[in-house]
This record gives C-alpha cells, structure tokens and sequence, in this order.
C-alpha cells in the first residue's frame, strides 16, 4: 500500500492548465523525439533524478533491475550505468546528493537500505542497512549527515562520513525532504497529520510544526532566501524560514508534484503531470514566469551552476538546458485590408511569451505566443515603431524596438475624365495613392500638343497646348499606378478637346 500510496505522485498525463493566469498545454513534440532547443531527450527510463552541480552530473533511476544512469549534463549523453544489487522488485523513491563529497545516496525501499555511490568511481561504495522501508530521503553536505524517512520508524539521522546511523527523529510517514544547509534544519512533510516537520540538525529534534494538510509531493528549499517550497495539492506555498509562514503561494488547476529552486536565479521549478509542463515560478514575484511543456513532467532537479534542470517527464529522462530569451527579428509587413498571420522570430528555452508597448495599427494584435494578426483597417498605412518583450522565466528578459510597416494598394484618386481647350495652355494633375508610394505611368496616344510627365510622388501631370486639329475630339489614356503591392492600379482617362 506504502508503494502504491508513493507511487500516485508519479503519474504521468497530459492536459491543459492555467498557470497564474498562464494558460499552457503540452507539445506532441515533447511526447515524440523531435524536441525543442534546449531539450535533450537522454533516452533512458526514469522515475527518479538529482544532480551534483559541482560536478555537473545527473542521476537518473527508474525502477526494478534498471541501473543508476550516470548523465553528463553538458551533453545529455549517459557516462556510466551503475547495477543496482539487490532483488527485481526493488522500488528506489529518492535520491540525494552531497556534492561536498561528491556522493550520491539512493534510497532501496523493499530492502531497507540507502545505497552509497562514489560520483568520482560511479560504484556502490557501502550500503547502509537497518533501515524500514525508507520512504524519503535527504543531505545535510555542511554536516556530512543523511537523513532518511521509514515507514514507521522515525527519520532516522546516519553519519554520511562512517554510513552509521547515529540518532532518530520521530515521524510518522513522510513523503518529502529538503534541507537548508546554512541553517542546518531540516524539513518533512507529513500528510497523513497535516504537518510539514521543521527540525533542527543540531540536536536532531522536531523545531515546529508547519500546518499543512495537503498530499506534498515534494519540498525544496532556497538557502540564499531562507525560504521552504512545498508542491502541495494545487499550490506551490512560499513559507518563511525564519518564521515558518506562509509568505505566498501560486494557484494551479492541476496537482504540482517534484519540484526544485535554483537559488542563483531565484527561480523555482514545479513538475504537473497532468498539464504536463514544468512551471518556472519567480520567487520574487511570487508568480508563473515561463512554462516548459514536458507530458507527464513529474520529478525535477537543478544545476544552479549551469542553470541545467534534470527531468522526469512520462518515465523518460530529459536534461533542459534553460535559455534566456533573444529577439532574432526586427519587423514585419503588412497590407491594409489583407489579413495575415507573422510570428516574431526569437530564441529561448521555455519558448517564451511576447508582450508589446506601443500603438499597433487598428485591426492587428500580438499574440502571447509573438504571432502579430490580423487585417489592418483602412486608413491604417505607415510606419509603426513597437516595443517587444520576450518573456520566459530565464532572466534577463528581451526588448527590442519593432516596426510594423502597413503597406497599402495603389488606387486612382483623380477624375477619369478632363477638358482641354485647343491652343489653350492648361494641366491636369493625375493623383494616385498608396504606400509604398505609387508610380504613374501612361500608354496610348495624348492628343496632339500634349504631354505627360511623372513626378514620381504619387502624382503626374498631363499639360500644354493642346493642337487645333484635336479640338472635337476625345481621346482615351490608360493610365497605371504601382508600388510591388498586390496589383498594379488601371484607369481610363478620357480626354476631351474643346
């Protein structure tokens, strides 16, 4: 029951789900192979992850008799693949690692025993037996001491250096861990009491209690602000380490599992299976930046070194090598009267979310996702200088200046038809509009003493003295203006002599 009861939390689905007001569903492509930039499909199965940032190494486990991938987090590439002894059945819920020593622990729950790896041999240094069915487990590297939840035995307190357990913090069942190592405490969630244990490494004793009710399906802590975040339920809850509480929380309509924070950028990462993304959360803020679409992402860990996340996602390891935004493109043209449909080039993983300051031209709007559509209305020609933001959770966000230009066809706006009196020395102005601005051209015969001249504005001028042998007599110009916009305009001009 205690395996299945964990095992809930790792349910892979796909769906849609609004993210502080940010709506984002999940990508067939992240279902597929054909990733996104950014995205490394590692290609080996997984159910749990943790990184060594100092290291720059990954550890993916998935279950029974898979082996301990070792993932260069560079590259994405599998480095080492460490057997796992011990029976089929096995079922590894956590790992944890003290980077100090370059150590990994992995939790063997039927067996009732932590694993030690040495990162720098990638083999099973020790295995520290004793323990009931663990169920959680997590690092303390400035004390060198590991902490472990059993079933019904306590957290029990083991000594990373000997692999002795020294001591016993009474719990009851724990489904999640995390550590502040700058103020040794240590922190555990216990859903079935409603509480999340805060203890103190120091005397290996319960502190407080934080109320909480919900089924954590992980916790993370930010040393650089003193803060504990819990994934609980449909909420990711800020709680002050100084005070333990409350001090904000961002809303989901689905249940957010794994999560991690990268205290460098103070960004925090919650896995929702069933939206199937990854939500980047500003701690500052206190809001959804940026969504990575990941089906079935479940379990996250981060390279605060690199700003590289280690994912589970639909029992798949993929590593994420977040980028900020860039703006690769400087403008776009429209037509008035035609609708259209031009996407902003950009780069940046989690693709990111555009906004714009700025008057776009009447019919037009920008897009969260940098489409700019619609049809400009008539009257709507020129030259409009925007401002564009590219958004995705990874600072620094980009702006760049943009120009839409709004083109329009050709059209005559002058009289299809002028008198002329013979001998007489008149003109007439031809008008035409447009943007670019239109060429007047003309082909058939004028009457005789008469000419006509472009003067390349948008304007031309038919003028002089028109013969006496024209007089009675009407004449029909083909008059054309163009701009390489849609087609050429046409006009009949008659011209009649007096």
């Amino acid at each position: 029951m205690l395996a299945q009861r964990l095992r809930c939390l790792l349910l892979p689905a796909a769906a849609a789900i609004a993210l502080g007001g940010l709506l984002v569903s999940a990508s067939a492509a992240s279902a597929a192979g054909d990733q996104p930039t950014g995205i490394i499909r590692v290609g080996v199965p997984a159910i749990a992850v943790a990184v060594d940032p100092v290291t720059d190494t990954g550890y993916s486990w998935a279950e029974h008799t898979s082996p301990l991938n070792v993932i260069d987090l560079a590259t994405g590439k599998v480095t080492a693949s460490i057997t796992v002894p011990g029976e089929s059945e096995l079922v590894h819920q956590a790992l944890a690692v003290d980077s100090d020593t370059n150590t990994l622990y992995m939790l063997n729950y039927f067996d009732g025993s932590v694993l030690v790896i040495d990162g720098a041999t990638d083999r099973v240094a020790q295995t520290i037996t004793g323990l009931e069915d663990p169920t959680a487990i997590a690092v303390d590297s400035a004390t060198e001491t590991v902490y472990t939840a059993q079933r019904s035995g306590g957290i029990a307190v083991i000594d990373g250096a000997t692999g002795t357990v020294t001591g016993s913090v009474p719990a009851g069942l724990v489904t999640a861990m995390a550590v502040d190592s700058s103020t040794d405490t240590i922190y555990a969630a216990e859903p079935d009491l409603g509480y999340i244990l805060v203890i103190d490494g120091a005397t290996d004793s319960v502190a407080a209690h934080i109320a909480d009710d919900s089924l954590v399906g992980g916790l993370a802590d930010d040393p650089a602000t003193d803060t504990l975040y819990a994934a609980n339920g449909l909420r990711v809850t800020a709680y002050d380490g100084s005070t333990n509480a409350a001090a904000g929380s961002v809303a989901f309509t689905e249940t957010a599992n794994g999560i991690a924070v990268n205290p460098a950028t103070g960004t925090v990462f919650a896995a929702v299976p069933d939206a199937g993304v990854l939500a980047l959360i500003s701690n500052a803020a206190n809001a959804v930046t940026g969504s990575l679409s990941l089906t079935g992402a479940n379990q996250v860990a981060v390279d605060p070194q690199t700003d590289t996340l280690l994912a589970v996602a639909g029992g798949e390891t993929y590593v994420v090598a977040l980028q900020s935004p860039a703006i690769t493109s400087a403008g776009a043209t429209f037509t008035v009267g035609e609708q259209r449909a031009i996407t902003i080039a950009a780069t940046g993983t989690p693709a990111p979310d555009f906004t714009e300051s700025g008057a776009l031209p009447a019919g037009l709007k920008l897009t969260s996702d940098g489409t700019v559509t619609g049809t400009p209305q008539p009257g709507t020609a020129g030259d409009y200088q925007i401002s564009v933001t590219a958004a995705n959770g990874v600072a620094p966000a980009a702006t760049q200046a943009f120009s839409i230009v709004v083109n329009q066809r050709p059209a005559f706006v002058s009289a299809g038809h002028v008198t002329f009196r013979a001998r007489a020395e008149e003109h007439f102005t031809i008008r035409a509009t447009g943007l670019p601005v239109p060429t007047v051209t003309e082909r058939r015969k004028l009457p005789p003493g008469l000419r006509f001249r472009a003067r390349g504005n948008g304007t031309a001028v038919i003028s002089g003295r028109a013969a006496r042998s024209a007089a009675g007599k009407r004449y029909v110009v083909i008059l054309s203006a163009s701009n390489n916009v849609g087609k050429p305009a046409r006009q009949r001009l008659t011209i009649k002599v007096t």
